[in-house]
């Protein structure tokens, strides 16, 4: 029998035609965990963001809540997981919070590839908002 099993889901919805919204829940025997942030296309900038922690190992931990603020205004390209870490790692924040904003964030990534196809890109017309975020979408891939 494991020691422990941990879930951990990611839900990527169009709010709106210009915002993605990016639902990152963690589930295991001690930690419940919910985080909500709203990506603007095509910027990649993060609007707003939640963070509600129904169980955790201690109650303190519910105190880190109001730091999802802190997430507003960053944009989620290079050097995002670098700026995450800076702001919530260590005794700044929660190892946890870490971990589910650099497993989303590729996410946000991907679901803007469907939102943001518009018409001029699939002909070649016109730049690709994506271009420069990974070896595919540079001009090497």
């Amino acid at each position: 029998m494991p020691i422990l099993t941990r879930n951990i889901t990611v839900d990527v919805d169009q709010d709106d035609p210009d915002t993605l919204v990016v639902r990152a829940v963690m589930k295991d025997h001690r930690h419940d965990i919910a985080l909500h942030y709203w990506v603007s296309l095509p910027s990649f900038a993060i609007g707003r963001a939640t963070l509600e922690m129904c169980d955790t190992p201690l109650p303190q931990c519910r105190e880190l809540c109001p730091a999802a603020q802190q997430l507003v205004g960053i944009k989620v390209q290079r050097g995002f997981n670098r700026k995450i870490r800076e702001l919530y790692a260590g005794e700044r924040g929660c190892v946890n919070l870490v971990h589910l904003l650099t497993v989303s964030a590729p996410l946000a990534i991907n679901a803007a590839r469907f939102v943001l196809r518009h018409p001029k890109v699939v002909t070649g017309e016109g730049p690709d908002p994506l271009q420069g975020m990974c070896f595919a979408y540079s001009k090497k891939g």
